[in-house]
């Protein structure tokens, strides 16, 4: 059994994400990484596709805002072939 309370996390997250797009819009990296936890966490809750969605949108993001070889881009890239894999 994996630690943590992934329930509250997405919980959390989803109303941080709501705030962060108002403020910053959705393309900005902190709501980018907010819209991460909010993946990761929907993933451990079994909502597999909701989360890698998440995932795919952040990776895309880091993409445009940071270009294909940023260390920012590799990572939210490494965290949805994450998600891929956990969602079998």
């Amino acid at each position: 059994q994996k630690a943590g309370r992934p329930d509250r996390a997405a919980e959390l997250s989803q109303g941080i994400l709501s705030r962060c797009e108002e403020s910053f819009g959705p393309q900005h990296v902190n709501t980018l990484s907010v819209r991460e936890c909010l993946g990761t966490a929907l993933i451990e809750l079994g909502r597999m596709a909701e989360g890698v969605q998440h995932l795919e949108t952040v990776a895309t993001g880091m993409t445009a805002l940071y270009g294909p070889d940023h260390l920012r881009t590799h990572n939210a890239n490494a965290n949805l072939a994450h998600g891929h894999l956990n969602a079998g």
